[in-house]
């Protein structure tokens, strides 16, 4: 008989955090750093609404998700848009109803937008599918970049912008983790001002965003780390990556560039620098993140697919979302679309700037 409660993130037991390690280390399909117990505390540790959804079985945890409570009693992943993978953590064979889980954490909804698709439990939720894109490093660098240049001429491209800002600005040097708080801070000033060139809301008006990647960047385990990844050329910085990694996965989470070098394409040549660099440090994936950008088709050889929708408990509200979905992408496929798209976006920005409040 499964029971089911939910806990404040912060107040996981010992037990209870090795048993969510076992488990996420067990399914290889769970292996990302955003799946980790230390990412949902870490989370708890800059906000005050981060719980866990706990099942156990015969008084032992079998399953774990984790989750922000808002002040209606919906949930949403926790981290919000910072979480880049979402599920359910579970032993396998064990199968939970989200209804009751919900109601039992006492949560009226719970909202996804990049659970791993694999888990059926989710299933009759799901408006929709697409993948994230990854770098299988399996067989080593040399064989990726081997396949690469049969695929086109992005790594070739790559290496001779390379070549053109050793020449025109100094020598390339990469540092694969740098734990001077300075790079951060100029990474995190970078990628406001990127948001601000795109129109795009600039998550790091957030003080909460800020203290996370602060806090996450003092952690130090193979299981559970940042890499913070600088790219110079000369004495100039070009590029700042932050990832972070779980054993054999890296995921990238944060990239900037220095906007006076944007015509060498200092991001992927840092991409690629990574790319190098993870196969001697032990990481099999690079994880590249949902997204339409062009580099992400043009390096990966590989895919998780993921699923967004939601999980309602009241019946009204779940047939108003279904409803809501059929409009939507009716509308995606008919002329409608494109005039669309403002008043979407500004919908999108502002519910953007609700769940980062």
């Amino acid at each position: 008989m499964l029971t089911m409660q939910a806990v404040p993130a912060g107040r996981l037991s010992g037990d209870q955090f090795a048993v969510w390690t076992q488990l996420q280390s067990a399914e290889a399909l769970f292996e990302s750093p955003h799946l980790r117990p230390e990412f949902t505390q870490a989370v708890a540790g800059v906000r005050d609404d981060v719980e866990v959804a706990i099942v156990e079985e015969d008084s032992r945890p079998v399953a774990f998700l984790p989750f922000q409570r808002t002040p209606w009693n919906g949930g949403r992943a926790a981290g919000g848009w910072l979480s880049n993978y979402q599920a359910l953590v579970a032993a396998q064979g064990v199968v939970i109803d989200p209804v009751e889980l919900l109601k039992a954490c006492q949560l009226s909804s719970w909202k996804f937008d990049h659970l791993l698709a694999a888990p059926e439990t989710f299933s009759p939720f799901v408006s929709r599918e697409t993948d994230s894109p990854f770098v299988d490093l399996s067989d080593g660098y040399e064989a990726y970049v081997a396949w690469l240049k049969r695929r086109g001429k992005a790594f070739i491209e790559s290496e001779r912008k390379a070549r053109k800002m050793a020449r025109e600005i100094g020598p390339i040097t990469f540092e694969a983790h740098s734990t001077d708080p300075s790079i951060l801070t100029t990474m995190i000033e970078w990628k406001s001002a990127q948001y601000l060139r795109t129109r795009e809301r600039d998550i790091f008006e957030a003080d909460w965003v800020r203290n996370l990647l602060g806090n996450v960047l003092k952690h130090n385990d193979v299981n559970f780390s940042p890499l913070l990844s600088v790219l110079r050329t000369g004495d100039r910085i070009a590029c700042i990556s932050y990832a972070l990694r779980s054993g054999r996965v890296l995921h990238g989470w944060f990239m900037a560039y220095n906007h006076d070098l944007a015509r060498f394409s200092p991001g992927t040549q840092m991409l690629l620098e990574i790319i190098k660099y993870a196969p001697t440090a032990g990481i099999r994936r690079f994880d590249l993140g949902k997204g339409p950008e062009t580099y992400k088709r043009q390096f990966m050889n590989g895919a998780n697919r993921i699923v967004e929708g939601a999980v309602d408990t009241r019946a009204a509200a779940s047939l108003a979302r279904r409803a809501f979905w059929r409009t939507r992408d009716w509308v995606r496929k008919s002329p409608l679309y494109r005039p669309a798209q403002t008043p979407i976006r500004l919908m999108r920005r502002a519910r953007g700037w609700l769940e980062m409040r």
